[in-house]
């Protein structure tokens, strides 16, 4: 068993040097295919970021460990908003503009209420004939409904690659900061390739330590994709968050976490359920719903245009507490 713990965190690195890796060898093939640099930052980049949540869930997914594939994106957006956020305000006060609070925050929240909706909605239609017995429904996320998440992840990059480019001006910061210089094509090539590689391994070895972990411990799948998998694929988001928030950058801190759980819950979520529909359990769904209530309370917290450290402390009390709570339940 410690063995596959030893494993677990060298998973982990390699999906974090992973994602390293395809970020600079992707980037600097669509420097060479004269992509504009806001583009890749924008798609590119954000996308390469979120590969080990991707690559976990995918595996899972794919391999019918679905409490793993869905945990993990539930408890990484946990995580985003009560851990990243909050310590990114323990750093420095989080100053937030109106334009996150008017677009990209409720689209957020948008996307979270309709995969509580998708997930839930057996309760409109709780039983089906099914002969001359009537059976209970399960919770289901089916492929036409990951099918609409894709869309929604769809239409926000457009309307979000549409206003960078009617904004240059505003955007010139992140452009200049997601140039990459130019490598030799062979040098690209192989990271991108080593990269995905890495992914794939740390993708693969990450589910199957996990699923060996929880049935050592008697521990649901779900459990430890909340916990253990959510917080190892999440590293990258706190790491980037904390230190745009102690150099004064709050617009990256609190964009990093809206994007990254965007992201999560329609790409991730929404291909996950395309390839292999998902069977939710009940304590699964309220953690979902315990997500749309979380992002609720911040909203309304950073209404305020501010958050402050004690917001910031309370954040991380709320996940200490729901961290209790998965292991009691």
């Amino acid at each position: 068993m410690i063995l596959n713990f030893v494993l677990l965190v060298l998973s982990f690195v390699a999906l974090v040097k992973g994602a390293d890796f395809f970020v600079l060898g992707a980037a600097s093939i669509g420097r060479r295919m004269k992509i504009s640099p806001l583009i890749i930052g924008l798609t590119i980049v954000s996308i390469g970021t979120s590969t080990p949540e991707l690559a976990v869930s995918l595996v899972a997914s794919i391999k019918g460990q679905n409490g793993i594939a869905v945990g993990n994106v539930v408890g990484s957006n946990l995580f985003n908003i009560l851990v990243v956020l909050g310590a990114s305000a323990l750093v420095t006060p989080l100053f937030i503009k109106r334009e996150l609070l008017v677009k990209d925050f409720p689209f957020m929240l948008v996307c979270t209420l309709a995969l509580c909706l998708f997930c839930t909605d057996i309760w409109i239609d709780s039983y089906k004939l099914d002969g001359n017995k009537i059976i209970p429904q399960q919770f289901v996320l089916s492929r036409s409904e990951g099918a609409v998440l894709l869309i929604f992840l769809g239409i926000f990059f457009y309307y979000l690659i549409k206003d960078a480019l009617s904004n240059p001006q505003e955007q010139q910061g992140l452009s200049e900061e997601n140039k990459i210089d130019s490598k030799p094509l062979y040098l690209t090539i192989f990271f991108t390739i080593f990269g995905i590689g890495l992914i794939i391994l740390g993708g693969n070895l990450a589910v199957s330590c996990a699923t060996k972990i929880a049935r050592f411990f008697k521990i649901s799948e779900e459990v430890i994709g909340l916990t253990i998998c959510a917080i190892g694929t999440s590293l990258p988001e706190l790491v980037t968050s904390v230190v745009a928030a102690k150099r004064g950058e709050n617009e990256i801190a609190i964009g990093n976490v809206v994007g990254s759980n965007i992201f999560n819950l329609l790409f991730i979520l929404g291909l996950s359920v395309v390839i292999s529909p998902i069977v939710l359990t009940t304590p699964v769904v309220i953690d979902l719903l315990i997500l749309l209530a979380v992002c609720l309370i911040s909203y309304l917290i950073l209404l305020k245009g501010r958050m402050g450290r004690l917001a910031g402390g309370l954040f991380l009390l709320i996940y200490m507490g729901y961290m209790a709570y998965l292991f009691l339940r």
